[in-house]
Order: C-alpha cells, then sequence, then structure tokens
C-alpha cells in the first residue's frame, strides 16, 4: 500500500528539521550550528529545531544513543553532524528512527560541510534510471523508465546496455532529482559501466548542478573501509549529490531487487515531495516485505533529507 504524504507534504506546508552533532567536538559543533543555519534559510523548510548535543554514552549498537534522543525532537526529520572519521554504520543506527528520517553529515568543521550550490532538481533534467550491465540487474530494471514516465514523473533510461560511463557523468551534472543504480557495488564505487568512480564525478567549476538524491541498490556504497572514505559520502561532501541513499554492507541481490520495486511504485505514484518523505514512506512499506525490511536495514541517508525531488 502507498501511503499519502506526511512529511512537508506539499507547496504550503514546511518540513520541520532538528540538527544534532555527534560527540563533543568543537569543530563537529560548529559545523552542526552552520548547517542550521543554512537549512534554516531554505524555502520550504521551517525554522529549524535549535542544536542539540548528542554525547557518546550509549551502546556499542548506538554510541551516541540516537534511538532515544530523536525520539524527544519536535521535528519531522533529523540531521546528525559527526567527525568524519567514523562511518556511516558506527554513528547511524538506521535510515528512520522513531518515524524520522535520518540524514548524516560528516564534518570536522564548518569548512567540511557540503559547498553550497544552486538547486538541485532541474526542470530540464528528468530523473536517472542505471544499473550494471548484467541480465540480473537489467531485466529487472527494464521497465523502470516506462513505469516513472507513465506516471508523469519523466525518467530516462541509462542502463549500462545503452550508455556509457560517459553519457552517465554528463547526465549527472545536469541536477537530475532522483537516479537509481541497481548493480554491484563497493566502498570506491559503482561497479557498472566499468566502474564508476567519485574521479569521475568530481566536480568542475560551476557549471554542474548537483544531484538530489541518488539510491543505490547494491553492497557496500556507504561501507568506510579503514581510512577509505566511501563513494556516497564523498559524493555528499563534495557537492555532487545532495543526498545519497544507499548501503553500509553486503545485500543481498535478491532483497536488493524487492526493495528496488518498493522504492519505484512510491516514486511513481506517491506523493513524494522530497527525500524525507521518501525515506519514511519507504521505512513504514517495508514492514509489509520481509525481503525488502532484510536489504532495508542495510541502508543510510547521507546528506539533507530536506531534498527536494524535482523543481521548487
Amino acid at each position: 500500500m502507498i501511503r499519502p504524504a506526511k512529511v512537508g507534504g506539499g507547496p504550503a506546508s514546511a518540513l520541520r528539521l532538528a540538527v544534532a552533532a555527534l560527540g563533543n567536538d568543537p569543530g563537529t559543533g560548529r559545523a552542526a550550528w552552520e548547517l542550521s543555519r543554512r537549512l534554516g534559510a531554505r524555502s520550504g523548510v521551517a525554522p529549524v529545531v535549535p542544536v542539540e548535543m548528542f554525547p557518546r554514552d550509549g551502546p556499542r549498537r548506538d554510541p551516541f544513543g540516537v534511538r532515544c534522543r530523536v525520539a524527544r525532537l519536535d521535528a519531522e526529520a533529523v540531521v546528525v553532524v559527526a567527525p568524519t572519521r567514523w562511518g556511516p554504520r558506527r554513528v547511524v543506527p538506521a535510515a528512520v528512527v522513531g518515524g524520522r528520517p535520518i540524514g548524516l553529515v560528516q564534518a570536522d568543521g564548518p569548512g567540511d560541510l557540503p559547498p553550497e550550490r544552486p538547486v538541485a532538481a532541474s526542470a530540464a533534467a528528468p530523473w536517472l534510471v542505471t544499473a550494471m550491465g548484467k541480465d540480473v540487474f537489467l531485466e529487472p530494471t527494464e521497465h523502470w523508465a516506462e513505469t516513472l514516465n507513465s506516471a508523469g514523473r519523466r525518467a530516462r533510461d541509462l542502463r549500462a546496455d545503452r550508455a556509457r560511463r560517459d553519457d552517465l557523468v554528463a547526465a549527472l551534472r545536469s541536477g537530475p532529482g532522483v537516479v537509481l543504480y541497481a548493480g554491484h557495488g563497493r566502498t570506491r564505487g559503482w561497479s557498472g559501466y566499468q566502474g564508476l568512480r567519485w574521479r569521475h564525478l568530481r566536480p568542475e567549476g560551476d557549471t554542474a548542478r548537483p544531484a538530489g538524491v541518488m539510491v543505490a541498490f547494491a553492497c557496500d556504497t556507504l561501507k568506510r573501509s579503514r581510512s577509505r572514505v566511501a563513494f556516497g559520502s564523498r559524493l555528499v561532501a563534495s557537492g555532487v549529490a545532495r543526498a545519497y541513499l544507499g548501503a553500509v554492507g553486503s545485500i543481498r541481490t535478491a532483497d536488493a531487487e524487492v526493495l528496488s520495486e518498493l522504492v519505484v511504485r512510491h516514486l511513481a505514484w506517491g506523493a513524494i515531495p522530497t527525500v524525507a518523505e521518501l525515506v519514511r514512506s519507504v521505512g513504514e512499506a517495508v514492514a509489509d516485505e520481509p525481503s525488502a525490511r532484510a536489504a532495508w536495514r542495510s541502508f543510510r541517508l547521507l546528506g539533507d533529507p530536506s531534498t527536494r525531488l524535482t523543481a521548487a
């Protein structure tokens, strides 16, 4: 069942955000205050709840007590700011906590925050459907673009059986509101397109527009490996994407396929104006889909949950 929007559900409603700094690092605290200022000045966001500090005094699986502390915040979505030395799996227990989408931003100071760039979604840029060039990924994704287009979403099929890496990079720089990927993944990037890495997407000048949200139905693209920062984390930190939804570990291909179908249905037929609403609605829907729920447990959201999926 696809439910109507509850979070920031229309042009007249404003998303209530809270910002929290994880740990006691002064630089991270300053970054949280600066991010709060930026978000509060953004159209479609209500005045941001004053910055909260979450000390590291929780259990191993939730060292900052995000689950219990988020529950007391008067907010529909929460952005947590954490030092860059910690991976997403370590600091955020889930993509949705207590019904609230949780977006992670990693910064050791205000200078580490994602750059302020033009609004993400471009009216001229279609959403992108991408997939690794193997039948196990091409066949389940064959209908994605058609399904989205039939719902009036305007999507472009750039799966690897018909597009090269250069085609994908150019399309990503046009500011698509949503990018969907199915395929293998690693800490350093997507395995499709002969390997898509951060260096291929590195911002060049001020002409590229950031994507809205990139959703990767793949293993490990938000998994920190020793000193190597995860692919999705680098895309958000550099401003290539406003938000990135992906896995912090391994997921079964069959489970990822069920989850991806659920996400595509919600994007096509749901009232989904923002990343926060997408994440919240999917978090509710997986309760009825055991395979999707198994994959969803590994997913985390990097970046700004208030990101709109289409041009304002």
